[in-house]
């Protein structure tokens, strides 16, 4: 469990290791995560349009981290002492290319920040792959002379006839095919020495365990992806955690709430009773 963190379980990385204890302080050692990064993706829509009062809801909320880009934490720092801060380094608009991730940040701006985490985005299957490969990698390398842990943002996407596909259609036909699809995109995360993976859920425990094995012993972290039905992102969130991971990450499935607060507190019992 990350709560009981061994240091020497990430290589005797002392650093590392209690910046990991800060993302992963609840019960059971997990964790939830908001990002707020799709004001640069989407634009500053659909939730986003009034950033403090999403921070000022955050403050007094159960949520551990919040995952953005350098100019959310330096406009919001003060509202946002209570999380910890992953700063997410690669980016893309629908604007232009959204499946393909480009590098806009880096490791030092990220300390500058007092970060403790940083994130890296690749969409696998996507034709412009070994490119994010490259810059996960390389990201990788680069935090370690700091033990600043690596979140690996690995999502099975690409862009087909202009339009980003999610594999949607294969998650409803065939869960395994797509559980393998997760599993091998969360495996190359592991292999590329992140320190926490963030993908999607596959649709139900059992197939979702396969991915929990493919990531071995490092924690991964369930993305939320558009609004659901409030019953139905507690579901989401319960079955993960059950199926053994490590926390949620919902952006949008609680800043477009108009109780996001209370979806919170939800998210918190639910985060924090379920045995895996």
């Amino acid at each position: 469990m990350i709560g009981a963190l061994q240091v020497e379980g990430w290589g005797g990385a002392i650093g590392r290791g209690r910046r990991l204890q800060r993302l992963f302080p609840r019960k059971h050692g997990r964790s939830i995560i908001v990002p707020l990064d799709d004001g640069l993706i989407f634009g500053p829509f659909n939730g986003l349009e009034n950033l403090d009062k999403i921070a000022d809801e955050l403050r007094e909320s159960p949520a551990n981290a919040v995952l953005s880009f350098p100019g959310t934490f330096r406009t919001a720092f003060s509202k946002l002492q209570n999380q910890s801060w992953i700063v997410n380094l690669t980016a893309s608009t629908v604007g232009a290319s959204h499946t393909q991730k480009v590098i806009v940040g880096t490791v030092e701006q990220a300390l500058r920040l007092s970060a403790d985490a940083v994130a890296v985005h690749v969409n696998f299957t996507d034709n412009d792959e070994n490119r994010m490969l490259t810059t996960l990698a390389t990201v990788v390398r680069e935090s370690e002379q700091f033990e600043l842990p690596v979140v690996a943002i690995m999502y099975p996407r690409r862009t087909v006839s202009g339009h980003t596909d999610n594999y949607d259609d294969l998650r409803a036909k065939d869960v395994k095919a797509y559980s393998r699809l997760v599993s091998h995109a969360a495996r190359i995360g592991v292999e590329l020495g992140a320190d926490v993976i963030k993908t999607h859920y596959t649709g139900d425990p059992d197939s979702f365990r396969a991915v929990i094995d493919a990531a071995r012993y490092v924690p991964i972290v369930v993305a939320g992806g558009p609004l659901r039905d409030r019953e139905q992102a507690l579901r989401v969130a319960e079955e993960s955690i059950s199926a053994g991971a490590a926390g949620i990450s919902f952006g949008r499935n609680v800043y477009q709430r108009e109780d996001m607060g209370a979806f919170l507190k939800d998210l918190a019992l639910v985060v924090d009773r379920t045995n895996s």
